[in-house]
């Protein structure tokens, strides 16, 4: 199936409430792409089989307070969106941070 790249992004963000104009930058954990050249890049057509990634893994479209990834498993691709959490209004009271079958926070 072919998709284009740009629109994907698009669509994603505008899921999320945000436009293409409130990324801040694009890139890897290894540098950044100019947002214009990315643009252009992104504008590109490719073919969505389940056999292999096909768009690089280690993408990260960042803006303000959240960022984009792209995930690969067995030649299916998606994008997880996220955003910093809000610190919450209340205190919790923890005595150890290590103590057999917790699972979550509050329980220690």
């Amino acid at each position: 199936m072919e998709r284009n790249l740009l629109q994907e992004t698009k669509s994603v963000l505008k899921e999320n409430g945000k436009t293409w104009d409130s990324i801040v930058w694009i890139g890897s954990e290894d540098g950044f792409i100019e947002l214009e050249e990315a643009k252009k890049l992104f504008d590109v057509e490719y073919d969505s089989w389940y056999w292999a990634a096909h768009v690089p893994t280690d993408l990260m479209i960042v803006g303000d307070n959240r960022w984009m990834t792209r995930w690969e498993y067995d030649g299916s691709e998606w994008r997880d969106f996220h955003t910093y959490p809000q610190k919450p209004s209340n205190t919790l009271k923890v005595k150890k941070l290590v103590w057999w079958m917790r699972d979550k926070l509050k329980d220690f």
